[in-house]
């Protein structure tokens, strides 16, 4: 048997690359300019803002030329963003403007045609988090480092507008991991998946992880994609997320 979300990417459209943009561009289309969300399209260029000082949402994409760079810096102001590119854009324009290249981002999918999920080991329960958001930012605090006062003020909205759904696993009821879906035309798109140092290696993350993609094939999305850091790559691809691209991440100075 195949494990599940393997192969067939190559027949895929390709669309699928670029499915974590598309996503994006989506939740911000449907928060709106009166929930401070702004896309930026123009030439080739794409860009989404949120209203927080949490970057987290704040990306560009598209060739980094010199008049790419004026109009992101108009769009964005003073405030922070990631730029991302693809294999064969040349970086040397946002290494001259004092950006600085973060590790690579794979972007990975899941095909949820077809897949079974397992259940969760004994000890482990996951829930829809809508009333435990404070357990959900204690989480990204301690996997991420962000200051929870920034994740509760920009999940918070997201969340009560029904844009994004929160998940969160327990073990033996204690708050170990977290992971935060959206979906929308293209497919779901998974967030800030964290899991608690002392409860690492214990399925949490898995579990929690599982879980959205369940939610999304209940909802109808054929396609799941998020963006994996290096350390949670081997995590996804052992559940079936295959890598569609590599990108290459700068943050702006």
């Amino acid at each position: 048997m195949r494990r599940p979300g393997c192969g067939g990417l190559a027949n895929l459209s390709e669309h699928v690359k670029n499915l974590h943009r598309l996503n994006l561009i989506e939740c911000a289309e449907r928060m709106g300019p009166k929930a401070g969300w702004h896309i930026l399209r123009e030439d080739g260029l794409t860009a989404t803002r949120s209203p927080s000082p949490f970057p987290i949402a704040n990306y560009v994409w598209g060739e980094a030329t010199p008049a790419h760079l004026r109009t992101c810096g108009g769009f964005f102001g003073k405030g922070p963003f990631h730029w991302l590119l693809e294999e064969g854009q040349d970086a040397s324009v946002l290494l001259g403007a004092g950006f600085t290249e973060a590790d690579p981002t794979p972007e990975m999918i899941f095909t949820l045609q077809g897949t079974r999920f397992p259940e969760p080991p004994p000890g482990i329960r996951v829930v829809q988090a809508w009333q435990d958001l404070d357990a959900c930012a204690d989480l990204l605090r301690d996997g991420f480092g962000f200051p929870k006062d920034q994740v509760l003020a920009f999940y918070g909205p997201l969340i009560a507008s029904g844009v994004i759904t929160p998940f969160l696993a327990s073990v033996e009821g204690e708050p170990a991991a977290t992971a935060l879906a959206f979906t929308g035309r293209t497919g779901t798109g998974l967030y800030s998946i964290a899991t608690s140092n002392r409860f690492r290696r214990r399925g949490a993350g898995t579990a929690v992880t599982r879980a959205c993609l369940r939610a999304a094939r209940i909802a109808g999305a054929e396609l799941a994609v998020l963006y994996s850091s290096a350390m949670g790559r081997p995590l996804y691809e052992q559940i079936g997320f295959t890598t569609a691209q590599v990108l290459r991440e700068f943050h702006a100075p």
